[in-house]
């Protein structure tokens, strides 16, 4: 990365005094970064700091308040930057939501700002548009045809799509690649697939500039990381050497952060059952037979598209499945029952993609909590916004939402306290089996500590819990016990105690390896 103390090449990216106000809440206050050719820069902060506001104005989403400057190689852009000039320019951007057509084709996302039409008519040709996107497809190893639809493809596959749109056009030695949160949905042997890659392309002197959650990853790939804090700058362009994530937590939050530590045997076990036996469905090959303590938690993992991600949606009746659940002492036949029916028994499910598929983002916090729970507490003439906002105050409070408005709409919330609301609504009711798939996914790091102690909390009031995670540091923090995921079945139960380390060795390793390393004992479907 050339020194600019030593030469004259300016900034590929400058970023100086942007503010960003809303409806009377300053959200950025005098903002201001600078990512140098070939460097690759990170930006943390906790949900709420400001990090995807600041990204939104460079990208044009948002207007920012007046005094703004957005520079790229030494020229100003237009304030409000407008696409056409960020084009221009060669700035690329891949938004946390990812920006996906839902109904388009692979190559037409990928393609859809770069069509060339040829003739008169400006026919597009297709198969010379599905060669342009296969080339920056290959780069980040993907695997399935063009044609396919972009709402039929898992997560990682959609980030995969995203990212080569931003990438495809990338100009040798010019402009900037800016990735919010992109990276969230790739396992790990595709991050250094996508890391290797986004380092050739900084080779020639293009810059990266990389928001992200995962303190690890920023650490291991960037040169520099700013911090925001509060919408506003506590760290800029400080190098990532010899700096350890807890030195980094420490600058997000203004001070250190507790490791947390969770006591399983504040859980008291009462003896209820809940039973599954002969699951199956889409992304399970073999049944799955589970049996789970009322106040135990049980992990899920493996590699994406292992089948670990599908059981929660089994369970609750959001997927097709056969099989059967028994609640206390009552069994239901999953081929044959409702999700509707599944929550009157006791079955929430909080599933990783909230904002489609958890949350109304229109809607306030109170709707949003008090929703599942109308039919039952409200009449036939009138909702009821007393009890509304009384369980709304509570969830707030209990989970630490902010700001802590039931008034506030779930749209203007971060990520994190999304899905503090997305999780606080099933703590209304009598939840007995609660299902979480990816609960901690894009939130910092005290929103993690936040809804991981919940999660143990619901535990220990008697709730049985099923985590899907891809995080060995959440499934070692809450849960007593991990199956281990490989081809659409479980292949390996792994006892507390265990490590982050362990978890990794078994995901990525053979079923013998993993059990040598851990001395965890193989099971096939489940274990009571």
């Amino acid at each position: 990365m050339p020194d600019q103390s030593t030469t004259q090449t300016p900034p590929r990216l400058e970023v100086r005094s942007v503010s960003k106000t809303f409806a009377g809440r300053t959200v950025l206050s005098d903002a201001g970064l600078a990512v140098a050719p070939g460097q690759m820069h990170g930006i943390v902060g906790q949900n709420g700091s400001g990090k995807s506001t600041l990204a939104k104005v460079i990208a044009g989403y948002h207007a920012p308040d007046p005094g703004a400057e957005v520079i790229v190689d030494g020229r100003e852009l237009p304030v409000p930057v407008r696409l056409g000039d960020l084009r221009a320019a060669g700035v690329g951007i891949v938004h946390q939501d990812l920006g996906l057509i839902e109904t388009g084709t692979v190559v037409e996302n990928v393609r859809i700002a770069a069509l060339k039409g040829a003739g008169p008519a400006r026919r597009i040709h297709w198969d010379r548009e599905a060669e342009e996107a296969k080339v920056a497809l290959d780069r980040l190893g993907f695997r399935r045809s063009l044609r396919s639809l972009v709402k039929e493809l898992p997560p990682v596959d959609r980030a995969r799509v995203a990212i080569a749109r931003a990438i495809q056009e990338h100009r040798p030695g010019q402009g900037v690649l800016i990735f919010d949160e992109s990276t969230r949905a790739l396992p790990t042997d595709a991050l250094e697939d996508f890391y290797a890659t986004l380092r050739r392309l900084l080779d020639d002197g293009t810059a990266a500039l990389m928001i992200g959650h995962r303190l690890g990853e920023i650490l291991e790939h960037c040169d520099q990381v700013t911090v925001l804090r509060d919408g506003r700058v506590a760290a800029a362009g400080v190098p990532t050497d010899g700096i350890s994530e807890g030195d980094l937590a420490t600058r997000m939050l203004g001070h250190s952060l507790a490791r947390l530590s969770l006591d399983a045997r504040e859980r008291v076990r009462d003896g209820t059952k809940v039973t599954v036996r002969g699951l199956v469905g889409e992304a399970l090959a073999a049944p799955l037979d589970l049996d789970l303590e009322q106040g135990g938690i049980v992990g899920l993992t493996g590699l994406p598209g292992s089948g670990f991600e599908a059981v929660p949606y089994l369970l609750a009746g959001a997927a097709a499945a056969r099989g059967t659940i028994t609640i206390d002492g009552e069994e239901r036949d999953l081929a044959r029952t409702s999700l509707a029916r599944l929550v009157a028994a006791g079955v929430a499910l909080v599933p990783e993609d909230r904002p489609h598929e958890g949350l109304a983002l229109t809607h306030t916090m109170a709707e949003n909590i008090a929703l599942p729970w109308i039919g039952d507490r409200g009449r036939p003439w009138m909702t009821g916004r007393a009890w509304q906002e009384r369980e709304a105050r509570a969830v707030i409070e209990r989970l630490g939402v902010v700001p802590p408005d039931p008034g506030e709409l779930v749209g203007k919330l971060s990520g994190g306290n999304q899905q503090k609301v997305l999780l606080g609504k099933w703590l209304v009711g009598e939840t007995r089996l609660l299902l979480l798939d990816e609960p901690t996914q894009a939130v910092d790091v005290k929103a993690r500590q936040d809804l991981l102690r919940a999660i143990h909390d619901v535990a220990a009031e008697g709730t049985a819990v099923i985590l899907a995670s891809s995080e060995p540091e959440d499934l070692v923090t809450v849960c007593d016990r991990v199956l281990l995921f490989r081809d659409g079945a479980a292949v390996q139960e792994i006892a507390a105690p265990f490590d982050a380390d362990l978890i990794i060795a078994a995901t990525y390793s053979n079923v013998t390896k993993a059990s040598a390393v851990g001395g965890a004992a193989d099971r096939q479907g489940g274990s009571s």
